[in-house]
C-alpha cells in the first residue's frame, strides 16, 4: 500500500509539471580543457589567448540564462537575461557574448519539431529554422542528482561542416546532456533539446550549462514570433555575400 501511494504521489508530481509553465534558471561555467593554450604558438599569442581566457572564466559567472516553457503552445523561449558589462570594456563584451554563445534567442517548437533562432547581424534580422533535435542523441545509464530530480546522460558527437569563415571541417565535437524525464521532454537550453526529459545540465569539452533554480509560473511572457524563417544554409550563404561587401 505504501509504495502504491508513493507511485500515485510521484506520478502526479511528474503530470503537474508536464502540464505547467515553467522557469528555468541557467548558468555556465568555463571547463578546464578551454583554459589550454596549443604550444605551438608563439609566447605572445600564448600570453594574449590566456588572459582572454583567464578573463572569460572569472567572468562567465555574471551572466544568467532563462527557459521559459509554454505547455499550452507546447513552445519555449532560451534568452540571455541579465548580462553584465565588464569594467566598461565594449570590445570585450561582445567577444563575451560571443564566446559564450546564446547570444540571441531561440524558440523551440513541438509541433513543427524545429527550433528558431532570431539573430540580428549588422542591422539585419535571420530567424533561422534548424531540424529538433539538432544532435543524434546516444542514451547512457548513467544517473546523477541534479535540483533534486534524477538524471540520465545522452551524448552526441558532430561533424563540423565548413564554415562561415571558411574553417577546417571534418573536425567532431563531443556533446553531452543530463535529462530529467520526471520534467517535460523535449525541452532545454539552447540546442540542447529532443531528450525524453528536460535538460538540466548540458555542454562540451570547454563549456558547461547548469540549471539552478526551476519554478512553475502562472503565465509566460512571450509568443513565437509571426514571420518566415529561412534555413541555415540561406542563413550562412546571407552573411557570406554581407561579409564580401
Amino acid at each position: 500500500m505504501y509504495y502504491k501511494l508513493l507511485f500515485i504521489l510521484l506520478f502526479s508530481s511528474c503530470l503537474a509539471y508536464s502540464q505547467s509553465n515553467l522557469e528555468i534558471i541557467y548558468k555556465k561555467k568555463v571547463l578546464p580543457e578551454y583554459l589550454d593554450v596549443d604550444d605551438s604558438l608563439s609566447i605572445d599569442k600564448k600570453q594574449n589567448y590566456s588572459r582572454i581566457r583567464n578573463s572569460v572564466k572569472n567572468h562567465i559567472g555574471k551572466h544568467t540564462y532563462s527557459l521559459s516553457i509554454d505547455s499550452g503552445s507546447s513552445v519555449s523561449l532560451f534568452e540571455v537575461v541579465n548580462t553584465m558589462d565588464i569594467d566598461g570594456n565594449e570590445r570585450f563584451n561582445n567577444s563575451l557574448k560571443g564566446i559564450l554563445g546564446s547570444r540571441f534567442p531561440i524558440y523551440n517548437n513541438l509541433k513543427k519539431d524545429s527550433i528558431y533562432e532570431n539573430a540580428d547581424f549588422r542591422g539585419m534580422n535571420y530567424f533561422t529554422r534548424y531540424k529538433s533535435p539538432r544532435y543524434d542523441w546516444d542514451f547512457k545509464n548513467e544517473t546523477k542528482q541534479i535540483l533534486g530530480f534524477k538524471c540520465y546522460l545522452a551524448v552526441a558527437k558532430v561533424k563540423n561542416d565548413a564554415t562561415l569563415f571558411d574553417f577546417k571541417d571534418g573536425k567532431t565535437q563531443s556533446f553531452y546532456a543530463w535529462y530529467a524525464p520526471s520534467l517535460p521532454s523535449r525541452y532545454g537550453p539552447s540546442f540542447f533539446t529532443g531528450l525524453p526529459g528536460l535538460v538540466l545540465k548540458a555542454g562540451n569539452d570547454k563549456f558547461e550549462i547548469y540549471a539552478v533554480k526551476i519554478e512553475e509560473i502562472d503565465q509566460v511572457k512571450f509568443k513565437f514570433p509571426n514571420k518566415t524563417s529561412i534555413t541555415e544554409n540561406q542563413k550562412l550563404m546571407k552573411l557570406q555575400n554581407l561579409i564580401r561587401k
